[in-house]
This record gives C-alpha cells, structure tokens and sequence, in this order.
C-alpha cells in the first residue's frame, strides 16, 4: 500500500476546512491484467483469468471497493500489462486539520527503590502470569513480597505476619478476594490496613462490591505499575528513590 499526498484544495468560505487530496496505491507484480479486459474486472461476479490461475472467489471484491470509493467521492482505477503485474489506486479528499498548540512531553523518572524500613506486602493471586509480574515490578524496588494463591491461604498469612498491605485478586478459588476483605475488616488488627484490589473484571458493580468489602482502591488488570506505585506510595506513606537522569547529575 502506498499513499501519496496529492493536491489542497482551498476553501473560500471562512467556515469551511481545506481539503487535502490523498491517493492510495495498491501494487502488485502478478500475472497482469489484458488491456481487454480491463473493463470488466470492475463488474459484479467477473473473474478474469480465471481458467489459468484458478482463483477462489466470488468476483465480488473490487465491485464493491469500486461502491464505497465511489461513496467517498473518489475513483478507484487500474493500469496493469501482462506478465508485469497491476497497479489499482483511487484518490479521495479529506477535510485538512492543523494543529494549533503543542503540548509538552512529560518525563517520568523511573523508581528505583524507597527510602526507609523494608515494608512487607502480601499478594494474593491465582493466576501465575500475573503473580510473576507484581513481584518482577515489587520485588527489586526492595519490598518483602508473600504470595498467596487463594483467600483462604491469604487469611492466614495475613494474620500470622501482619503485612504492612494487601494486593488482592477478587475472583479465585477455595476463597475470594471479596470474602477475605471482608473476613480481614472484621479484625481490629486489619482495621485500618490498606487493601488494593486486582481484577480483570473492570465492571462497575465489580468495583462497587470491592469497596464494598473494604478494599481501600481497585485496579484493573493488566495492570498498570505507574498507578500501582502511586498508590502503595499513597497509603504507606513512601518516600521514593528515583533514577538521576544526567542533566540531574549536571
């Protein structure tokens, strides 16, 4: 597929955009099309050269791409010569938008670590994909990761070393997340300790019945670590370690 700028077209009314002329080339080096049969490649059920390449097919394709150029207000035409294959193009006008205002990139400095006592987080997850990822994100940035496959095994871990914050899954197996939150809360000792929710079931009402729970905040898989940092910063109260860039370094 090529695509070529063509031509704008000004407009003379104030209100009116510029249009710009753009054709789309489609090249090919097969067997070429007979200059007489050019004329009915375009019609509707038409196969040329169909004895000698056996196509598949109802001959329907180019009538209809030849309709929805023609609806844009385009052409769609052909040059071919045997033996040295075909070009099919069509050109089509656009309204022409320019922009008015740049916005600034922003840099994210890359966390490396937090400054502190090592914080101890638990992971409650099912699925081994997405345990991997949380403790590859978690772990080098110097937290304490325990895992959990299901709620019930989170409930004991929970209550016997006392993490500092949970990451939850909320669909999984023996127990789930919305029952361990909710079995957690019951507690005086998990009160007030900071419960992130994780599920691929980004539904509302999903949402609602975590809060619901109790769970502090809820993210959607796959999850996204810009967020996830900001809020495990957010509830431990994390004063980050970022990676100096060199113009800091000047």
């Amino acid at each position: 597929m090529k695509v070529e700028r063509i031509d704008s077209l000004s407009s003379s009314g104030s209100n009116t955009l510029s249009q710009v002329s753009l054709r789309f080339s489609v090249i090919d080096t097969g067997i070429g099309i007979d200059s007489r049969n050019i004329s009915k490649i375009f019609q509707p059920f038409e196969q040329v050269n169909k004895l000698e390449s056996d196509n598949a097919g109802t001959g329907l394709g180019l009538a209809i791409c030849k309709q929805l150029v023609e609806l844009m207000g385009g052409k769609l035409d052909v040059q071919s010569e045997l033996g040295q294959g075909s070009t099919f193009w069509f050109e089509v006008a656009f309204p022409e938008i320019k922009i008015t205002s740049e916005i600034e990139p922003t840099s994210v400095r890359e966390i490396i670590g937090y400054s502190g006592k090592r914080l101890t987080l638990l992971v409650v997850e099912d699925k081994q994909s997405s345990l991997s990822l949380l403790m590859d994100l978690l772990e080098p940035l110097g937290f304490n990761i325990m895992t959990a496959e299901n709620g019930q095994q989170g409930l004991q871990l929970a209550c016997q070393n006392k993490p500092d914050l949970i990451l939850t899954d909320l669909f999984m197996p023996v127990k789930t997340g919305f029952t361990l939150v909710t079995e957690l809360r019951q507690e005086i000792d998990f009160k007030q300790l900071p419960i992130i929710a994780i599920s691929a079931s980004n539904f509302e009402e999903i949402q609602k019945q975590s809060y619901a729970a109790g769970c502090n905040a809820f993210l959607a898989k796959p999850i996204d670590a810009e967020k996830l940092l900001s809020l495990i910063g957010k509830y431990l109260d994390v004063e980050w370690i970022y990676r100096c860039n060199e113009e800091e370094r000047r």
